[in-house]
């Protein structure tokens, strides 16, 4: 066995290692062994290493193998760096092979050399950790962040760098240092990567502040762009305070990039700070004009422009954002987009002043479109001066504007612009809910019969189903029909109150006409294809309590509870449509025939009313559960109470039993108030029934008033 020292033949014939062998074959035979058994402190290489220890005369075989037991290097790490050391020339005063073997073989080996440098200190350790070597672990730990603790283990490698350069006035951590293990954390998925990131800068700084460099190449500052990811770190973090360290990150950075105030600016106007977010971007145009660096440009305008509410501020950043570009800034684009988002935030001013600045800036864009294509108005355009005119008041202004729209879209212009369904709708809804005289009311339903006719007409047009898909947005729908029903509505009030019974006829038979159009529609769209491209056509809840509202101001009650009878086959009625057909009932006809069918509907309507059970985890306090809408109440009983009074006059027990029962019921769903008191008082004419009527259904002898009840009978009535 040449070339083994006279201390391990033992081994060697422990081992049965045949004559010939070197150490480099003991320690390979050794790591075959160690990689079976995975137990170090029995392994054959401990015995190996305390051999060499014990035998060997060289300082550094010594040293490592004493560091070696302490740390506890595992076995096949061990033996194979060994072996490059060992091949490399063994007793050269060197320990560098070794360390960079080792280094490349685990980042936990890199920590474990550190601590034996660290803990060792300069003059009694002879291995020799350079920066390029912890940069390439930390690099290697950069790339892989993604994997679960890579970048806490990179933040240890970094803290351990610290604590040798420290100890041993030597500068291990540099500027690429503290940058690679700041990328890492930016690429990590850990929740609290940003607060992790920033500590890690807060360890730059104070190293920074330290000057252990010995000369001015590895002198160690922080630098904006490592400042800039921890900012953008935050940035994306979502914490609740990230506002506040995104700020302060910016106003540490010397020479800022326009990326960093997008980020920021970005950030606040998200959390709403649109206050701060202007003071940001204030303090990038006074860099730009002073030092010509960072260029803002269009991003760092729009998110505030997006998120304010003030018009005025908005107005004001166009005003400068037109200045900038005066000066010569060519990364500012003022497009319609951008105008857009102004014109919406003049639509939720509301005031006569928005509608004047928003007809401003429209002829501004039409003017400016000319030379400019880019700045040529669209349908959002349109739309948002619309909302600005019709929240001002200005309904006849929008009304005007769309006709505008629909003479130059007639006429083939190239720019203009094909008013849409969403827009009519907006019109509608105007006309629909505007105040003025009877007169007044008059024009605006004959302006929604013509808006509406004119859609149909359109929609007939196009039978084809390649039309049908491509002018969709063009076609009336479920909102449109309920504007028009809405608008005669109004009318119908007005001419109630008014007395004028023929024009109250006409509305109802218009809105008669309405709903049987798209009745016949939808049930000539039988398939599930057309059920599915026609949806829009289909009536709703709306429409029917519109109709059935209009029969009730008539007494219409036989119309009244047909029309409840369809609406219950496209959706379950709310108690609200029930209360229609009610008061539909109350009539004052001398006709037997018809006041027996009055009878007949009243009751039954009342008795489906009170068929529905609602869920056991419905609550009626709960705004949101309208499970309740479905469920009797106050009014409904009044107006029960008020048909019977019609119906059945005279004093027979059939009556007083049906009060008596009516009355329960209504004190069981917990919603007598005054009013159902006082028109079952009507109903029962006589006193003595009325007073005993109350004391049989509520035990209370002497009960007058509302006052006098329960208070679990009138838990959920309607104010009086």
């Amino acid at each position: 066995m040449s070339g083994i020292q006279p201390g391990c033949r033992i081994l060697c014939r422990r081992y049965n290692f045949r004559n010939g062998s070197t150490q480099s074959d003991i320690l390979k035979r050794d790591a075959i062994g160690s990689s079976r058994t995975h137990n170090p402190a029995t392994s054959s290489s401990r015995d190996i290493v305390r051999l060499f220890s014990a035998t060997t005369q060289d300082p550094l075989k010594q040293w490592y193998a004493r560091n070696n037991a302490c740390v506890g290097f595992s076995s096949p790490s061990f033996v194979y760096s060994s072996q490059r050391f060992y091949a490399s020339g063994g007793s050269s005063g060197n320990l560098s092979p070794l360390s960079n073997a080792l280094i490349d073989k685990s980042s936990r080996n890199l920590i474990r050399l550190l601590d034996i440098v660290s803990n060792k200190g300069k003059n009694d350790s002879p291995v020799t950790v350079t920066t390029e070597q912890c940069n390439r672990v930390l690099q290697s730990l950069q790339q892989n962040a993604a994997v679960r603790g890579a970048a806490k283990r990179a933040t240890l490698i970094l803290h351990k760098m610290t604590a040798v350069q420290s100890k041993n006035t030597r500068t291990l951590a540099n500027n690429e240092s503290f940058a690679l293990v700041i990328y890492g954390w930016q690429n990590s998925d850990d929740n609290s990567h940003a607060r992790n990131a920033e500590a890690v800068l807060n360890l730059w700084s104070e190293c920074a502040r330290s000057k252990t460099a010995t000369d001015a190449t590895t002198m160690v500052t922080v630098t904006d762009e490592g400042m800039e990811v921890v900012l953008k770190c935050w940035c994306r973090s979502g914490a609740h305070d990230a506002h506040t360290h995104v700020q302060t990150l910016l106003a540490r950075m010397e020479s800022p990039s326009l990326e960093a105030y997008r980020e920021v600016i970005s950030l606040l106007t998200a959390r709403g700070n649109v206050s701060e977010a202007c003071r940001v971007l204030m303090n990038l145009e006074d860099s730009y004009y002073v030092d010509g660096h960072p260029t803002p440009n269009t991003a760092c305008y729009q998110p505030i422009i997006d998120a304010s509410r003030d018009a005025t501020q908005s107005l004001e950043l166009l005003q400068r954002m037109q200045r900038m570009r005066r000066h010569g800034n060519t990364r500012i684009d003022i497009s319609t987009h951008l105008y857009n988002s102004i014109l919406s935030g003049l639509a939720q001013n509301g005031s006569i002043h928005a509608t004047r600045q928003a007809e401003e800036i429209l002829n501004e864009m039409i003017q400016q479109s000319k030379s400019d294509v880019s700045m040529r108005p669209d349908v959002t355009t349109y739309s948002a001066v619309m909302r600005c005119m019709i929240a001002g008041g200005a309904v006849a202004k929008a009304d005007g504007l769309l006709t505008r729209l629909e003479s130059s879209y007639q006429m083939k212009d190239p720019a203009a612009v094909r008013p849409t369904t969403e827009i009519y709708n907006m019109v509608l809804e105007a006309h629909a809910t505007s105040r003025g005289t009877h007169e007044e009311l008059k024009r605006s339903v004959v302006r929604c019969e013509d808006i509406l006719h004119q859609l149909v007409t359109h929609t007939n047009s196009t039978d084809s189903a390649d039309a049908q898909q491509q002018h969709w947005h063009y076609k009336p729908n479920a909102v449109t029909f309920k504007h028009v029903l809405r608008a005669h509505s109004r009318l119908q009030a007005h001419a109630t109150s008014r007395g004028t019974h023929e024009e109250l006829k006409r509305s109802v038979v218009r809105c008669e006409d309405i709903l049987h159009h798209l009745l016949t529609h939808t049930n000539s769209t039988d398939s599930a294809d057309a059920q599915q491209q026609h949806w829009h056509y289909k009536p709703n809840a709306v429409t029917f309590k519109h109709v059935l509202r209009a029969h009730s101001r008539l007494r219409n009650f036989t119309r009244s509870n047909k029309i409840l009878q369809l609406y219950a086959s496209f959706t379950p009625p709310d108690i609200h449509a029930y209360n229609m057909v009610l008061r539909s009932c109350i009539t004052d006809t001398n006709d037997a025939a018809k006041r027996r069918e009055a009878l007949a509907i009243c009751v039954g309507t009342v008795q489906k009313a009170t068929a529905y059970t609602p869920p056991k985890n419905a609550h009626p306090d709960d705004p949101e559960d309208v499970t309740f809408d479905m469920l009797p109440n106050s009014l409904t009983y009044q107006l029960f109470f008020q048909a019977m009074a019609q119906f059945l006059p005279e004093d027979n027990p059939k009556k007083l039993k049906l009060a008596e029962k009516m009355l329960w019921q209504a004190c069981d769903y917990g919603i007598v108030n005054q009013s159902v008191l006082q028109a079952l008082r009507d109903w029962m004419g006589s006193s003595n029934s009325y007073r005993g009527l109350l004391e049989r259904v509520t035990g209370i002898e002497g009960v007058r008033t509302i006052h006098d009840f329960p208070e679990e009978f009138t838990t959920y009535a309607q104010q009086d």
